[in-house]
């Protein structure tokens, strides 16, 4: 599926490691800005907007900049650590690999693709998978569908095997990414949505040709 700005957790993890003043920067959003003489355009004026602010009203001014700055390489190796391009076998499932294909794109095709657009495509359960790495110090667990099975007494017949996958991000960055997902909640989805749960999060939309 095209992920839209769920895929903005990836740029943003690519931009804390690469620009080293991403926090200080104050980025200007008009609702559209003009990259590679193509329209980037966003769905609400943000005006003056920092990069955390840019996460919690996902703002696609701030992260298509912020893709173009990063660069192709940068991008596609941060897609493929996420695992965005791998697929995942477990319970006897295999996941269909996504794809993030920047060959031939030009600096407005990256900015769209930066926002989650362009020709991305994730798998649900990797990106899930991906998103479980954040809360998990940067490393992802493999998913499973049951967790334990037992007979009508409570004896135990099947217990899923807990294994980890590889590292998709430092630890650092994983906290840094988890306080900002964090703040979506607080500053835009409201913590009132979700009682009595501590609650990191990130929405996306997509829009998709047809």
């Amino acid at each position: 599926y095209v992920p839209g700005s769920i895929f903005k957790l990836v740029t943003a993890a690519a931009a804390i490691d690469n620009i080293p003043d991403v926090f200080s920067r104050t980025f200007r959003c008009e609702e559209q800005t003009i990259i590679d003489g193509q329209y980037i355009t966003c769905e609400d004026y943000h005006g003056d907007i920092s990069f955390g602010s840019g996460l919690v009203k996902s703002c696609n001014i701030v992260f298509g900049e912020l893709a173009t700055e990063l660069g192709s390489e940068t991008l596609t190796r941060y897609a493929e650590a996420a695992g965005i391009t791998s697929s995942i076998s477990f319970d006897g499932t295999t996941t269909a690999p996504g794809s993030f294909d920047l060959s031939g794109a030009n600096y407005a095709d990256l900015a769209w693709a930066g926002i989650g657009q362009y020709t991305d495509l994730v798998n649900p359960c990797q990106f899930m998978t991906f998103v479980g790495s954040i809360a998990n110090g940067g490393v992802a667990a493999k998913p499973y569908v049951v967790d334990t099975v037992t007979t009508p007494e409570g004896i135990p017949v099947y217990e899923a095997d807990q294994e980890m996958l590889d590292r998709t991000m430092s630890s650092d960055t994983a906290d840094t990414l988890a306080s900002m997902m964090r703040d979506d909640v607080v500053y835009n989805y409201g913590t009132g949505n979700f009682p009595d749960v501590y609650v990191c999060a990130k929405s996306g939309t997509a829009e998709v040709d047809g």
